[in-house]
């Protein structure tokens, strides 16, 4: 019963990231990169239509310091903190931490799950790009990534056969080798 509940919860989040994605990529202008103050990751059009608000100001208590540390079921993992890039944050609570032409990162701040979307086609090869960016923005392992919640897709697109699906990291062991 309990793996039937967590099949359940896995494929609503999967659904509503998707969701997410189609309402944060209708309308949005090509991606144009520029400086963002990021530590180097090029933002595009997709964070100008992103609808939030700085964290700054959604988030005025949020933390300080250099590193944040990140409880999970599989330990704690400190990682770089996001929240001094000022990620724009949704009314969902979605922080937009990164962008770039074939991939953004997004942080669900009720939740504690990541999101890597691929914009970009073949998905094997940018997915490869997309974990090291993802790795770099965090300044963690691989070995600590594999603890977060994270999950990758591909936004809403319905010419795309893995639109809508969702992969782990492609260098975690799967949950029945853990």
């Amino acid at each position: 019963m309990k793996n039937i509940i967590l099949i359940i919860v896995a494929i609503l989040v999967i659904i509503a990231a998707a969701v997410a994605a189609f309402v944060l990529f209708r309308g949005s202008p090509s991606p144009t990169p520029a400086s963002s103050g990021n530590g180097g990751v090029p933002t595009s059009g997709v964070s100008a239509n992103f609808g939030g608000v700085p964290a700054s100001q959604a988030m005025p208590d949020a933390p300080k310091g250099p590193t944040l540390t990140l409880g999970t079921p599989r330990g704690s993992v400190v990682v770089k903190n996001f929240y001094l890039l000022d990620p724009k944050i949704d009314s969902d609570g979605n922080a937009l931490l990164a962008v770039t032409p074939n991939y953004f990162i997004s942080y669900d701040t009720g939740n504690g799950s990541f999101w890597i979307a691929i914009t970009s086609q073949p998905f094997s090869a940018w997915q490869v790009t997309a974990e090291a960016g993802f790795l770099g923005l965090l300044g963690i392992t691989q070995k600590d990534a594999c603890k977060l919640s994270v999950s990758e897709g591909i936004p809403y697109d319905a010419s795309n056969a893995l639109s809508g699906r969702s992969f782990p990291l492609s260098f975690c062991p799967t949950t029945a080798s853990l």
